[in-house]
């Protein structure tokens, strides 16, 4: 299929989290990666200048625009590609991609390389980190709920307790989450230099969570300990406790 053609040659020249978009809802955006966004056509005519303008446009923001024509483009279309900084790709069925502009043959040349390949992984990193922060603080935050809603249908007040204070350090894990990823989103067009950072910031998320997580486990592991230890000392044999000896 062509957009998967399309989306292996980018991953080739340095894109390596290219991938399709679904849907056909993007914006015409056919492949989308960090650093780049991909519109793919199949057409028995070469393609125009109207729309190497509206891949440009749809990739606002992204520093690399790219097209793939299977029937190649325009003299109008490739002086458009030129001054907007549009990479222009011919490819064939049988799988040969082939430049057809200056912003093309850079790509191909290696120019995504160096410090670009290594912001494309920083910004991996990123995104993993962020997905992996949010299910944490997600899961924390059901579980500390959950603790203080049966400590009160209990009547168990430091159960309410321990679960109250585990949700309410969610909540502040929660709100650094958030301003991380709302500082990520005003700045598209992330540096290695932005990104490492941010980066940093949601891995300490993720850390916070889990020592939230832990100690919430650990607290309720001493209440049951507490309970067990003053059931017997009031005589009062233990669920988890064995057998006693016959005197």
């Amino acid at each position: 299929m062509a957009e998967e053609l399309a989306r292996e040659h980018m991953r080739a020249i340095g894109f390596s989290d290219a991938r399709r978009t679904t849907g056909g809802a993007d914006g015409g955006i056919d492949i989308r990666a960090g650093l780049a966004v991909a519109q793919v056509k199949h057409l028995s005519q070469p393609v125009g200048s109207p729309d190497v303008q509206r891949l440009r446009g749809a990739a606002h923001g992204v520093p690399h625009a790219v097209f793939y024509s299977s029937s190649g483009y325009s003299a109008a279309a490739i002086a458009v590609a030129e001054t907007s900084q549009v990479a222009l790709f011919r490819y064939a069925t049988t799988g040969d991609v082939v430049a057809i502009n200056e912003q093309a043959r850079s790509l191909e040349s290696g120019a995504l390389s160096g410090s670009t390949s290594l912001l494309v992984e920083a910004l991996e990193a990123l995104q993993d980190a962020a997905e992996r922060g949010r299910e944490m603080i997600d899961r924390g935050s059901d579980v500390a709920m959950s603790v203080a809603q049966n400590g009160l249908d209990a009547e168990y007040v430091e159960l309410a307790d321990v679960g109250n204070t585990a949700a309410l350090r969610f909540l502040e894990i929660d709100d650094e989450w958030r301003a991380t990823m709302t500082e990520r989103l005003t700045k598209p067009d992330l540096t290695l230099e932005e990104a490492q950072p941010l980066h940093e910031r949601l891995e300490n998320v993720c850390a916070s969570a889990q020592r939230a997580l832990t100690a919430l486990a650990l607290e309720m592991e001493g209440l049951v300990q507490a309970r067990e230890q003053g059931a017997t000392s009031l005589g009062v044999v233990s669920p988890h406790a064995g057998p006693t000896s016959p005197a």
